[in-house]
């Protein structure tokens, strides 16, 4: 039952023109629908009972007054409370068009006519209700929360539901089933209660709550996860896996079932049979009707359309649901139309996760084998493992939820780490992992990942595999085949070996020596071997594990075998607390491993600001009187802890120009500004403007609608009536301006903070360090120019034991690292004088010179071009340096050098990513490359990954064979109860070594304009919502390789339907046509050798490799979505032409021309076909690449550049022509198909916001 609640009067607010019929459509619902009763009457069925309102809507009352002038009736819901706002109804009712028009659009969808036709009748049924969720229906916690209480208007309507017995189950054919209601009772026990056996196929349910909340579970086997159970009057949605409903549709059906009554009025059920046609409903018409009165009308309750459903309507199907009824603990009512069922009055069963814990090495896995198994993006883990003779300690990172990476360092007991270094030592081991996944499990098939140990290392425990997983309730198992250390025990024919014999022979020792050579030469070589097992989770605290290792242990390095008695290993691991676990097992039938797994998710790392000053409440009045500015910029400071230089009027703008304000957490800043602004600025001022410098220089200003501020932060309101109330804009300077006060310059500061650094690692100890004390300060001479320094003295370390210099083939800018840590305890780090300034709109100018670096002093600049708000930066940097002596004092030694760098700073737009590109000199006066590459949370930690090559060798470079490290920055913000615009930054390498050493700058113009970066505003606490969001930011978790399943179902359609066999005809004839001129080009190629041909021959092959890279930075970003969505379809037709060529070639088997075999040796199936020349691979990915571009922008140059991709491959006497052909005809075939299917997506769209919020755009 419903009870709506009229107010004094009713007025209708003005709509947005559209369509004709949505507008009379509004009007109808705005003015009480006077039809609406008639209609009901007319229609003969059975109405809705519904209870008179017993006090009015006072118009301009807050909902917690109202709440509390009317407290709830027996039997009533306020949790179920619908407050229903006339501006929210236009995008409502675009939301049910657009379900109504993919109902008969979705192109994979297995539902049949009468099935899309009865659940579109339903839709229809339901009304556009305007209703806007609310954050949780209690007065005093509404009251204490008045950004939550919205403000009652006058065509709003409030309806108060009476609590149902009854949990209505949607059924994917369209027909409602009404279960009663039972406490602990998840979504999956409602769905076997109404369709039996058949719910084993679902494996999503959508539960919209009767607050209005919409929830998504995984509710399967495999992929079960804690839920919320549904409540009475809860809907549920749970389409089988058989029908192929698109996710898509699904969420928008929850959220248009969120604006529904949880009532019976909005739970009919439509006729079964239909005689409208399904061409009518192309282009379904829109419907307006409301189920409740609006304020100020007559309560009137709309009845089913087919009160009394079609004989036989709900005998077609068997309903399990003839278990005994249990009880309930309200009147179980069923929906008008629905089937009524009880459930079953067995327990309830209570969905779990997955749990998945580290294996010995520190990555997901069960002991010593890993599986495909995931943490979730952002997770740190810190393991450390002890099975004879090894102790591991590993640092394992998430950064992406495909991608886990880490470092381990092994300890091996029984040899020593070099007696004439390290004494008694164990021998210590270096390397990096990774694995990486390659497919997530679905209902049918496991997830898939690939991985590689100690690829960066030595090489003595390097191996590759390929695992899969996949889960069964408690049960999670795998199967993998692993290759090297992983598959040493050899029990398996390497299966690479049917393409190529040199397969079954791996190095050994491969990578070893040096270390960090990646020793591509011997991947998925030699001794291969299955591994596998099943771990079972009785409980969240408990994990059994039993596994199949692939290795025996006869193969060790150093000839370090061990005794193995079983292949077979079993532990258990035991969840202490939620970030701590212990292991104890059994490996190799008579070896005790006993493990320690400390692990959390650093994306989801926040800690309250308890001692920062309490918020000011923003009240909805506004100051009189004159303003005390002082005592304003004094509170503003105290707030935000940024200083007020200076305070400006023009007209209804103050401007504040605010020096050095960053900080990781721009958004509460911003807005304990504006609270303060808003208690002190005059009444007739609309906007503020916070402009912020940073040493003297200008850099972005941020823009503040006060009157929309302070109605965000004191009522709720619809989604349709907010506006952005704080933007970022490009600082503008304005003039006649008035200057109301102007602060002081604060010249000097200086404080005392801890310091420490560390060594790890090293032939004199595992871990060195040093505790000490160190006082920053700084001495400003103007606002641009500064004198800054630093000291350091050292209180606790236990470098007495540092005595190793390693050897060095370059001048020893670094591995004298130990002279400058030992030679004093107190030292002067750095002491430099600095100077910036902005040449124009976007460009930077910086100078230095001092004691830059503990070890290097000299002079230096730096330009910067950074456009605000850009995905680019591009900067120069160039620096001439003497080496400093040992003490860190005043002293300088012989050793200079000139090294400076070009770099080119790229947020790729993609999953918060930033790509750093730098090349120049560097210390020791080599040449090279730095790349780095970082993903940045929403809570502001970063984790990057860096490594330079520089013309020096693997063998001058020493042990390591290049720089290469990992690096994590966690702002003080998120581990502190104070704000804090400092960061704490740890920094891995695994040696340190001359070759590629930068010089450590501490003034950075990237750093130093980082207000200018179009993020800036997007982080905050975790767990709060995004505050800024923009309109090119690319969608996170995009994954080309979820995408081939669905575009190769496309494919195989259109290859296989009869309108192909033309094209493909012609195809052949045109690749048999071109075979008459292999000879005459092959006997060409023969004759074009050497010097210039070569050079040519070679710059066209690397062509696709071009295209690929522009392809991969267009999808991550470079320009617009239309351009990133024709590289998504580029991308995906290279990868299905790569593996319909790779298929190509192991079946024909024809030999390349450098054979000297003639055109006509084909071998068929068989050994070496993947070296075969037919077709050409390169001609193939050219075309795919290029076909997209070409066709969308009308370029047909780019069918010319790909063209002459086919010239290098038959200069290098690789292909063919008729190879190159055939090649080319692939790929523009493959993705001019695909080219098809991404034209069937463009159109109008409604997406669901991070608050499911309504959004109308247009999809590329």
């Amino acid at each position: 039952m419903t009870r709506p609640l009229p107010a004094a009067t009713t007025l209708a607010r003005p709509v947005r023109p559209s369509r004709l019929c949505l507008a009379v459509a509004q009007v109808c619902i705005v003015l009480g629908m006077p039809t609406a009763a008639g209609n009901a009457q007319a229609g003969g069925g059975a109405t809705a009972s519904v209870a008179s309102a017993q006090t009015a809507i006072r118009a301009g009352e807050r909902l917690s007054d109202w709440l509390l002038r009317n407290p709830p009736g027996a039997g009533d819901d306020p949790a179920a409370l619908a407050w229903q706002v006339p501006s929210a109804r236009q995008a409502q009712a675009e939301l049910k068009q657009a379900l109504l028009a993919q109902l008969w659009s979705a192109r994979d969808l297995q539902a049949d006519e009468t099935t899309r036709q009865r659940l579109a009748d339903w839709l229809r049924s339901l009304p556009v209700t305007g209703r806007v969720p609310l954050a949780i229906v209690d007065a005093r916690w509404l009251q204490a929360n008045p950004d939550q209480d919205p403000i009652l208007a006058p065509g709003h309507a409030l309806v108060l539901p009476q609590r149902p017995g009854t949990v209505t189950l949607l059924a994917d054919d369209g027909r409602p089933c009404a279960v009663a209601h039972r406490p602990g009772t998840q979504a999956r026990g409602y769905l076997q209660a109404c369709i039996g056996e058949a719910a084993s196929e679902a494996d999503m349910a959508w539960i919209v709550q009767p607050d209005g909340r919409v929830q998504r579970f995984g509710i399967a086997t495999w992929n079960a996860e804690p839920q919320s159970e549904p409540a009475p009057g809860a809907w549920i949605w749970a389409p089988r896996r058989s029908a192929a409903w698109p996710e898509d549709f699904s969420d928008r059906l929850a959220t248009f079932l969120a604006t529904q009554s949880p009532t019976p009025i909005a739970a009919r059920a439509a006729p079964t049979q239909t005689t409208t046609p399904l061409a009518a409903h192309a282009a379904p018409a829109q419907t307006g009707t409301l189920a409740t009165a609006p304020v100020g009308a007559t309560p009137v309750a709309i009845p089913p359309s087919d009160p009394t459903p079609a004989a036989g309507a709900h005998d077609e199907r068997p309903i399990a649901a003839h278990a005994a009824p249990t009880e309930t603990t309200a009147p179980a009512t069923p929906p008008v139309g629905a089937t009524q069922v009880a459930i079953s009055p067995s327990d309830p069963v209570v969905a779990r996760p997955g749990v998945y814990t580290a294996n010995d090495w520190g990555f997901i896995g069960l002991l010593q084998t890993p599986t495909a198994r995931m943490s979730p993006a952002g997770e740190l883990r810190f393991h450390l493992s002890r099975v004879e003779p090894y102790t591991r300690g590993s640092v394992v990172a998430q950064p992406f939820d495909w991608l886990e990476a880490g470092f381990r360092y092994t300890s091996v007991s029984n040899r020593l780490y070099g007696p004439e270094i390290a004494g008694s030592q164990s021998y210590k081991d270096k390397s990096i992992d990774f694995k990486l996944r390659l497919a997530q499990e679905t209902a049918h098939t496991p997830a898939l990942a690939i991985g590689m140990t100690d690829i960066g290392g030595t090489g003595l425990f390097s191996g590759e595999y390929l695992v899969a997983s996949k889960r069964s309730g408690d049960f999670d198992w795998s199967l993998g085949l692993g290759w090297g250390y992983v598959g040493n025990a050899g029990r398996v024919k390497n299966p690479f070996t049917w393409f190529d014999d040199s397969f079954a022979e791996r190095e050994e020792g491969a990578g070893g020596g040096s270390g960090g050579e990646f020793s591509a030469s011997n991947y998925f070589k030699g001794r291969t071997s299955f591994f596998g097992g099943v771990q079972y989770a009785p409980s969240d605290d408990w994990v059994l594990k039993l596994e199949y290792d692939g290795n025996d242990y006869q193969n060790e390095p150093q000839g370090n075998n061990q005794k193995h008695d079983s292949p077979f290993n079993l532990g258990v691991v035991y969840r202490y607390a939620s970030g701590l676990d212990l292991t104890a097992g059994l490996e190799r039938g008579n070896t005790l491993m006993l493990g320690l797994t400390l692990h959390g998710s650093l994306a989801d790392l926040t800690v309250p600001k308890l001692l920062d000053p309490s918020y000011p409440r923003p009240l909805s009045t506004y100051p009189a009187g004159p303003t005390d500015w002082a005592r304003m910029s004094a509170e503003f400071a105290e707030q935000t802890r940024w200083p007020v230089r200076e305070v400006r009027r023009q007209g209804t703008d103050l401007q504040l120009v605010v020096e050095e304000p960053y900080t990781i957490y721009l958004r509460d800043r911003i807005d304990r500004a504006v609270a303060v602004l808003h208690l002190h600025a005059p009444a007739d001022v609309r906007r503020f403007v916070l402009s912020f410098h940073e040493r003297g220089m200008p850099l972005t200003d941020w823009v503040v609608l006060r009157d929309e501020w302070v109605a965000r932060q004191t009522r709720y309101r619809a989604h349709a009536e907010q506006f952005e109330a704080v933007v970022a804009a490009e600082h503008w300077p304005a003039h006649s301006q008035e200057k109301l006060w102007a602060g002081p310059a604060e010249r000097f500061s200086t404080g005392l903070e801890p310091s420490y650094s560390q060594s790890l690692g090293g032939p004199d100890g595992f871990i060195l360090f040093q505790l000490g004390i160190t006082a920053p300060t700084e001495l400003r001479l103007a606002d641009d120019t500064w004198l800054s320094g630093r000291a350091n003295l050292g209180l606790v370390d236990n470098y007495d034991k540092f005595e190793y210099d390693g050897p060095s083939n370059l001048p020893r800018v670094r591995t004298d690292i130990r002279k400058y840590v030992t030679e004093s305890d107190l030292t002067l780090p750095t002491l430099q004088l600095n100077h910036v300034r902005a040449l124009g709109t976007n460009q930077y100018a910086s100078l230095y010179g001092g004691y830059l670096e503990p070890m290097f002093a000299g002079i230096g600049g730096e330009w910067l071009y950074r456009p605000w708000n850009s995905h680019f930066a591009f900067g120069l940097d160039l620096n001439h340096v003497r080496q400093r002596e040992f003490d860190q004092h005043f002293g300088l030694r012989d050793y200079d050098v000139t090294t400076g760098h070009a770099t080119l700073y790229w947020h790729t737009g993609w999953q918060n990513t930033l790509v750093k590109l730098s090349a120049g000199q560097y210390l020791a006066g080599d040449r090279g490359v730095t790349v780095d590459i970082a993903r940045q949370f929403d809570n502001g930690v970063k984790m990057g990954v860096f490594a330079t090559k520089t013309d020096v060798s693997a063998e001058e470079f020493g042990e390591g064979s290049f720089d290469k490290g990992i690096y994590l920055s966690i702002p003080f913000d998120a581990m502190l109860p104070f704000s804090s615009a400092r960061t704490a930054d740890i920094i891995w390498r695994p040696l340190t070594r001359d070759g590629g050493a930068m010089l450590s700058r501490t003034l950075s113009l990237f750093d130093l304009t980082r207000l200018r970066d179009r993020r800036v505003g997007r982080y905050a606490p975790a767990g709060s919502q995004a505050w800024l969001a923009l309109d090119d930011d690319r969608e996170d978790g995009r994954s080309i390789w979820g995408e081939l399943g669905h575009t190769g179902g496309w494919l195989a359609d259109k290859i296989f339907s009869p309108e192909a066999v033309r094209p493909l005809l012609l195809g052949a004839g045109l690749t048999g046509l071109s075979a008459t001129l292999d000879r005459p080009l092959a006997d060409w190629a023969d004759e074009h050798q050497g010097g210039t041909w070569d050079t040519l021959g070679e710059a066209a092959s690397l062509i696709p490799f071009g295209l690929a890279a522009g392809a991969g930075a267009l999808w991550m970003g470079l320009a617009d979505d239309a351009a990133s969505d024709t590289a998504r379809t580029s991308l995906l037709a290279a990868g299905w032409t790569l593996g319909a060529q790779l298929a190509t070639k192991y079946a024909v088997n024809r030999a390349r021309p450098e054979a000297g075999l003639g055109p006509h040796e084909f071998r068929g199936p068989g050994n070496g076909g993947s070296d075969s020349s037919f077709p050409s691979i390169h001609m193939g990915v050219a075309f795919a690449l290029a076909t997209p571009f070409a066709q969308k922008y009308d370029a047909p140059w780019l069918y010319g550049l790909a063209a002459a991709t086919g010239f290098g491959r038959i200069q290098e006497r690789q292909h063919f022509f008729s190879d190159v052909v055939a090649g080319s005809l692939m790929g523009y075939g493959i993705a001019s198909l695909l080219v098809d299917e991404q034209r069937t997506r463009n159109g109008p769209a409604i997406t669901l916001g991070a608050d499911r919020s309504l959004q109308a755009h247009w999809k590329f």
